[in-house]
């Protein structure tokens, strides 16, 4: 579990009613499982506001090619005021998750939880069943 509080900061002077967008954050933890939910919420946010932001998979190559070790995998949006489930691709055992906030946000808190149960792929069983059934071809 991850939870946050990301503020803009203002710029100078106060008085203008301007500020910098809050900067992408990176949790701080390695994540395992493809599925998390993410619940966000904005005390600065106005009544319409739908769209909360972006969650970004990123996994380590191990490369070092154009200066950067980093893969941009997968983003998925969450919305203000309701819990998201975002599911991922699992391509590496651990990744990071990068949040990034629209401009007109000024402050959002989020509580980021990551499913630890099992993880069953109606697929596999499909592919299963299918093999099952087949006669023996040997």
């Amino acid at each position: 579990m991850s939870t946050g509080n990301l503020i803009a900061q203002d710029v100078e002077p106060v008085a203008a009613q301007r500020y910098y967008p809050i900067p992408d954050y990176v949790i701080p933890v390695q994540l395992t499982s493809p599925i998390l939910a993410i619940y966000a919420f904005s005390s600065a946010a106005e009544n319409h506001w739908r769209y909360a932001g972006k969650a970004f998979q990123r996994i380590r190559t191990g490369l070092t090619l154009g200066g950067g070790a980093d893969s941009w995998i997968d983003s998925q949006r969450f919305y203000l005021n309701q819990i998201t489930i975002l599911r991922f691709e699992q391509v590496s055992s651990t990744y990071d998750v990068i949040l990034t906030i629209p401009f007109w946000i000024r402050q959002l808190s989020f509580v980021l939880l990551e499913y630890t149960g099992p993880i069953i792929d109606s697929s596999k069983q499909k592919l299963d069943l299918i093999l099952e059934r087949l006669p023996d071809l040997s």
